[in-house]
């Protein structure tokens, strides 16, 4: 039930998609990420708070060296680059604090964690969803809080690379190409098992976190559907940006309009209605 308790924090209830990354536009203050960090806030907009989480150990990450920004993804979607909208150092215990977001996106905002220095080889680029339903109407002084930006790190891009191959995907690496990453979630927020996820017509396939062999296999024989002891995760490598569903025996979902792009991961979540 702990991964659970984290997972239900970033349940989406609109659209996340992303895409279009330029190294040029992950802004954020290279300093050691101390306590101190961020204490001006911007003199208008609204604030994004929230907890670092590694994604591999479901643990708070420890925040030095890692930086946190607030995207529209608007423009990725008609095939340009998502917008930064403000960012910020991340404290050395995880936490962080985004000040001054002005957005009028219809398509929901992103918290992205990156490596301050820019480094791809430790810290893979990681995107969580807020839902445009969160801050409308949302203005100066106005805040977001509890949520939870997950993050890849410390060489488990490398590791889910190692398992893939093994549940036969023949792709390149996720470090790469980038992946959507998600959960199936009940109505009451907890993990739900022998559900599937998919996109029509896009060609890609979804591989599922299984207790087999490897993470997504059973020897050689790829997971096919979630399994709700191990958090009802799934991943679809080089995900375009197209609509996906979930399905689960006596349960319906909305469609997200999702994706992501070259070495990111995106994470998103599907609750049962």
């Amino acid at each position: 039930m702990q991964l659970r308790k984290w997972t239900t924090l970033i349940a989406l209830t609109g659209l996340v998609a992303c895409g279009g990354k330029d190294t040029d536009d992950t802004a954020g203050d290279t300093s050691s990420g101390d306590d101190t960090a961020d204490t001006a806030a911007a003199a208008e907009g609204f604030s994004v708070s929230g907890t670092i989480q590694d994604y591999n150990t479901n643990e708070v990450a420890n925040g030095t060296g890692l930086c946190v920004s607030v995207v529209d993804p608007t423009g990725a979607i008609a095939g340009g680059k998502y917008e930064v909208l403000a960012s910020t150092t991340a404290n050395k215990d995880g936490t962080f604090t985004v000040n001054g977001i002005e957005t009028a996106s219809a398509f929901g905002i992103l918290m992205l964690v990156t490596a301050c220095d820019g480094d791809t080889t430790n810290v893979m680029y990681s995107a969580s969803g807020i839902a445009s339903s969160s801050y409308t109407g949302l203005g100066t002084g106005d805040s977001i809080d509890d949520r939870i930006a997950w993050v890849i790190q410390d060489g488990y891009g490398n590791t889910l690379d190692t398992d893939l191959a093994t549940a036969g995907y023949v792709g390149d690496s996720l470090m790469t190409t980038g992946a959507l990453i998600g959960y199936v979630d009940d109505a009451a927020g907890d993990a739900l098992g022998d559900a599937t996820v998919y996109c029509q017509k896009c060609g890609s396939d979804t591989y599922y976190w299984g207790v087999g062999d490897s993470t997504f296999a059973d020897g050689a024989v790829a997971n096919t559907e979630t399994v709700a002891s191990l958090g009802a995760k799934w991943l679809i490598p080089a995900a375009p940006i197209w609509t996906y569903y979930a399905a689960a025996d006596g349960y319906d979902f909305e469609s997200l309009l999702a994706g992501t792009m070259a070495g990111m991961a995106v994470f998103v979540s599907f609750s049962a209605l």
